[in-house]
């Protein structure tokens, strides 16, 4: 599996959302979309290019990081950990898990009062995220929706966090551990990029 081909995912994340939003770029190259030529460095550079404010997460990527392409059963989706980012690191109780930011989500989205202590502006972007989780759950009913995820570890026995595709794991374990528990859990494509320097890439959890 190719660096490249991983990109091409988060194109296909991207676009979507920007989709929705009304706010794909007059220079995006939509045909690259369905491009299968991963070798081409023009086409790469306007990959990259399209994904903007996601670059700092890219370029952080060890250089030897392996990739993976497999699918997750509901034990191995439930010990995901969510980005080390400033957000949802909060949300989490600052340990990345996925069942603490639920929970945090459940409590805050009934009452913003309930949103820790903090800034205006470190404020508006906590609801901003509170309210794209809320928008996803109520909009994922389409089967045609992009469920693949992207994570990665220092070893294939983890653990992972997820790099692409937070809201959407979020929106899963919403539907299934706690709308639905009983319900057939689904098949879970992603990418899994795995290298021992990958404990020191900042967005990543490296404890348990």
């Amino acid at each position: 599996m190719t660096y490249p081909k991983v990109l091409a995912e988060f194109i296909k994340r991207e676009y979507e959302k920007r989709r929705r939003e009304g706010k794909i770029p007059v220079f995006f190259d939509q045909t690259l979309l369905c491009d299968t030529d991963f070798e081409d460095p023009i086409k790469n550079q306007k990959r990259l290019l399209f994904l903007e404010y996601r670059q700092p997460i890219l370029w952080c990527v060890p250089l030897d990081t392996i990739w993976y392409k497999v699918t997750l059963n509901r034990v191995e989706f439930q010990s995901l950990h969510l980005i080390k980012e400033k957000y949802w690191h909060i949300m989490s109780n600052q340990t990345g898990r996925i069942a603490d930011a639920v929970r945090n989500y459940l409590l805050w989205v009934q009452n913003l009062e309930r949103i820790p202590e903090m800034n205006q502006q470190e404020r508006i972007e906590m609801v901003k995220l509170i309210t794209a989780i809320k928008y996803k759950q109520e909009n994922t009913l389409n089967e045609n929706l992009n469920h693949t995820l992207i994570f990665v570890g220092s070893t294939t026995d983890g653990p992972f966090t997820v790099i692409e595709g937070n809201k959407t794991t979020m929106d899963l374990y919403l539907k299934h551990f706690v709308e639905n528990p009983t319900q057939q859990f689904p098949v879970i494509e992603a990418y899994v990029g795995i290298s021992t320097a990958m404990d020191y890439y900042v967005w990543h959890y490296t404890h348990v």
